[in-house]
């Protein structure tokens, strides 16, 4: 028996899987941390950006990090306590007005217009 016929034996034989079937057996999202997150988007940035733009991004980051940032990231870990998946389900409320956790929209908006 080949490979390609053990396989289409095991699928037809097993019961049909559906899509999320197994969400309630998966452990919780971790949250990650602020400092993590944006040390991420700092290096995806990075590789684009001239060393001007870099600092000035590093700037509004830094900013962020000290500012609204944490006190954002305090909601999201309060949601985590709540939620079995905090990412699923919508944004809060308080996010609805315009601030976003993880968002670093000046930066990206700086740089993008010196780019054009």
């Amino acid at each position: 028996m080949k490979a390609d016929d053990k396989m289409t034996n095991h699928l037809s034989e097993s019961p049909q899987e559906r899509t999320f079937q197994y969400q309630s057996s998966l452990p919780p999202l971790p949250v990650p941390s602020l400092e993590g997150s944006l040390s991420k988007y700092l290096d995806a940035v990075r590789p684009f950006a001239s060393e001007t733009e870099f600092q000035a991004t590093v700037d509004v980051v830094q900013k962020f990090q000290e500012g609204i940032g944490q006190e954002l990231h305090h909601k999201l870990l309060q949601r985590a306590k709540t939620r079995r998946n905090w990412r699923e389900h919508g944004a809060p409320e308080s996010w609805k007005n315009g601030a976003r956790y993880g968002s670093v929209q000046n930066a990206v908006l700086h740089l993008q217009s010196t780019w054009s």
